[in-house]
């Protein structure tokens, strides 16, 4: 699995983030997801993925106290 990530800038000038996702599946062939974050729903995505990650066993505390 290869994760990459980046921010954009659209043609009406806004800000987003890009995550895409590559996974080797047989023969040469990947498949690819992704997803889009405009600036204006960055607060609402990044307090879902801390949510997200409380949820796992042991999170590291680093995710406990990000300073958003």
């Amino acid at each position: 699995m290869c994760i990459r990530d980046s921010v954009n800038t659209a043609s009406n000038g806004n800000k987003y983030l890009k995550i895409n996702e590559s996974l080797y599946e047989s023969e040469g062939k990947y498949k690819r997801n992704g997803i889009m974050v405009f600036e204006n729903h960055i607060k609402e995505f990044i307090d879902a993925i801390i949510s997200s990650v409380k949820q796992f066993p042991n999170p590291k505390k680093e995710f406990n106290e990000v300073p958003f």
